[in-house]
């Protein structure tokens, strides 16, 4: 290492090796005779005193592991076995298929028996409200209630009697509607079908029903039956005397509703009435006494 010093004579400026410093030499240029000073050097540092070493105690080893127990326990199992993450996914997927594949399967059927209701074809379009009535579902709901106002009567007849199988509210205003269809076993089914579907704001059109033109009867027991069902219990002595003074449809649809009432105190009343009516109203009113017999009323 070089250090630069100046002749105090001439100016010359001399570059000298470090050893000389502090010795006198003579100026190259001049021969005037200069001491060489000593370079400056930076104040030395103090050394730091040694830092006390702690002594670990079985405690401070027991908290590393503790520590390190811990963090393990934050990773989730799976995010270490990728492999087994995998495998549960796709079991928690296989199970929500199997779940869900009954109602999938149905929802696939209704979607068919629905494009069928929208077809041509009569006896598809029958067949397809019928089973239609066996899916009691949202969609199936809603596509009864929809071809109940189709305008081939008799696909608006097993609509209703689909809705009536249903027992869904959502189909009560179609159903007060249809009392007014022109057909007349198309009222009798609203009638009957209100008495599952049917709302509080039925009983009036239902009332009204029965003061219309029924020369059958069977709207008159059908709108008794749903009344009685809507909460009006004294129409229970109005189908029991329905059994002696309707027509034959009318007797028929009366020990139905008795039959679907259940009230065992009907049974002397259908069984009186068998004696004096033809075979058709005969084998409604012992199927009427069968099944109140199973009821329990």
């Amino acid at each position: 290492m070089t250090i630069e010093v100046e002749c105090p004579k001439c100016g010359a400026f001399l570059r000298l090796e470090e050893h000389l410093a502090g010795k006198q030499v003579e100026c190259t240029e001049c021969g005037g005779v200069m001491t060489i000073p000593r370079p400056d050097r930076p104040p030395a540092v103090a050394a730091a005193p040694p830092a006390e070493k702690k002594e670990v105690t079985f405690e401070d080893r027991m908290a590393v592991e503790a520590e390190k127990v811990r963090r393990q326990q934050a990773i989730p199992i799976l995010a270490k076995h990728p492999g087994k993450m995998l495998l549960v996914v796709a079991i928690v997927l296989l199970a929500l298929l199997l779940v869900n594949l009954p109602w999938l399967i149905q929802r696939i059927k209704v979607q068919g028996f629905i494009s069928l209701l929208e077809s041509k074809s009569m006896p598809d379009r029958r067949a397809a409200a019928k089973e239609l009535a066996k899916s009691p579902n949202v969609t199936a709901v809603k596509a009864l209630i929809k071809f109940a106002r189709d305008d081939d009567p008799s696909i608006r007849q097993c609509c209703v009697q689909g809705l009536g199988k249903v027992g869904d509210q959502r189909a009560s205003e179609v159903l007060v509607q249809l009392l007014k269809d022109p057909v007349e076993p198309i009222r009798a089914d609203a009638a009957w079908a209100l008495a599952t579907c049917g709302a509080e704001d039925a009983k009036a059109p239902l009332r009204e029903a029965l003061r219309g033109l029924d020369e059958s009867g069977q709207v008159e027991a059908g709108a008794r039956y749903a009344l009685f069902a809507l909460g009006e219990k004294e129409q229970f002595d109005a189908l029991i005397t329905m059994l002696t003074t309707s027509e034959d449809h009318g007797r028929v649809r009366a020990a139905q509703a008795l039959g679907e009432i259940g009230n065992p105190d009907a049974i002397y009343y259908l069984e009186k009435a068998a004696s004096s009516n033809p075979a058709i109203v005969k084998a409604a009113l012992a199927k009427a006494i069968t099944k109140i017999q199973e009821k329990k009323y």
